[in-house]
């Protein structure tokens, strides 16, 4: 079954999951998207760093939860622009 054929037939949440699941594993092989996680990394490694051992703890959270809320503002955007996506098509397909 192609690509097309496949789209077509997914329920709203299968499609995208299909796309997040398939937008991160392109993302994931290509080289600015590693360098640019190494980066953010080592910087959020050097603020651990210099601070002071007694509230090391606190800063790694603090990280912690910055990471989460990004992950969670990208989730919420890009499933609102495949939503967007997948009603248009679905929209354009029943107009045809």
């Amino acid at each position: 079954m192609s690509e097309e054929e496949l789209e077509k037939n997914l329920t709203e949440d299968e499609y995208i999951e299909y796309w997040v699941n398939k937008g991160v594993s392109q993302a994931n092989h290509t080289v600015e998207h590693r360098q640019l996680s190494k980066q953010k990394e080592e910087k959020f490694n050097m603020i651990v760093e210099m601070t002071v051992p007694w509230q090391r703890n606190l800063v790694m959270q603090l990280i912690d939860d910055i990471k989460s809320i990004e992950n969670a503002r990208s989730s919420i955007e890009m499933d609102r622009t495949i939503k967007l996506i997948y009603d248009n098509e679905h929209r354009l397909n029943k107009v045809w």
